[in-house]
């Protein structure tokens, strides 16, 4: 069936393959078959599927330049991405991040499940690339929980919104004090107790 004068333009079945095909401006853009839609002819371009609302639009697209999945807002790919997933799988969230409870109750489970890294599961936090912090398990031979501050500065602790404990880049600790000086342990305890 072609759809202008310029025959550029067409939906066709393609009986071999048990598809339908569909052509616009001459290139296969969409296929059919009887369970996949395949969006994009192998091309350099962005493909996308836009849904276009009343106040706002949203898409899901391939960034050909990065070869990325994206589900952004707005209506043109890269504008706005809310989620990014590499060639690696890593995801990438570009606005906040809201948990709920799992069908076991969980608000966050971490599992590693293969690669070369197999047993380090943790969340890192990064700044400007680099890492900056770690918690969970880094280590494939042992079962223990880490927490890393990769950055030469210190890590503290709070209760009640006051820091309660500070440990310095140097290890030294301070328990009730921000400077725990050259002593590898300074405890100060207030004159009220």
């Amino acid at each position: 069936l072609v759809l202008d004068a310029d025959a550029d333009t067409a939906i066709s079945a393609d009986a071999a393959d048990d598809q339908i095909d569909i052509k616009i401006g001459g290139n296969d853009d969409f296929k059919l078959t009887a369970k996949t839609l395949t969006i994009g002819g192998a091309a350099a371009a962005d493909t996308a599927i836009v849904f276009d609302g009343n106040a706002q639009d949203y898409y899901i697209a391939l960034d050909d330049s990065a070869d990325d999945l994206l589900i952004g807002l707005g209506s043109t790919v890269g504008t706005t991405p809310a989620i990014s997933i590499d060639e690696n799988l890593v995801t990438t969230f570009s606005g906040d991040v809201s948990l709920s409870n799992d069908t076991a109750g969980n608000i966050l489970t971490l599992e590693h499940t293969g690669g070369s890294n197999t047993g380090n599961t943790y969340i890192e936090w990064k700044t400007g690339g680099a890492s900056s912090a770690i918690l969970g398990k880094t280590s494939c031979s042992y079962e223990r929980l880490e927490l890393w501050n990769k950055s030469n500065d210190y890590l503290s602790f709070g209760t009640n919104n006051g820091e309660r404990i500070r440990i310095i880049a140097g290890g030294q600790v301070g328990v009730g004090t921000t400077n725990p000086g050259s002593a590898r342990m300074n405890v100060q305890q207030n004159t009220n107790e």
